[in-house]
């Protein structure tokens, strides 16, 4: 069953930062404590490190947006939950 990873807390009483960069991409295996994520704040840079070993399933936000501590990054679980490929859409026919 996958896991959501949540915004660790950034103390300093920042309460929201900023996604700078994913160092994971989503299908890569990751261990317990790897960092997955760097966030920003006025105060500090962070890295996320991944709860549990698996693999990231989903990035939840982009870089460059801000979330509050607490909520949802992303989400590890096991390589058979990865979600398949979005079917691209048709081309406009021609005429």
């Amino acid at each position: 069953m996958a896991e959501i990873i949540p915004m660790p807390d950034l103390g300093f009483e920042a309460g929201e930062g900023e996604l700078s960069v994913w160092l994971k991409g989503v299908g890569d295996a990751v261990e317990a404590g790897e960092p997955i994520a760097e966030f920003e704040s006025d105060k500090v840079t962070l890295e996320v490190e991944a709860p549990v070993a698996g693999v990231l399933l989903e990035h939840l936000i982009q870089p460059g947006e801000s979330v509050a501590e607490g909520a949802p990054i992303a989400r590890i679980g096991e390589a058979d939950e990865l979600s398949a490929s979005p079917v691209p859409a048709p081309s406009p026919a021609k005429e």
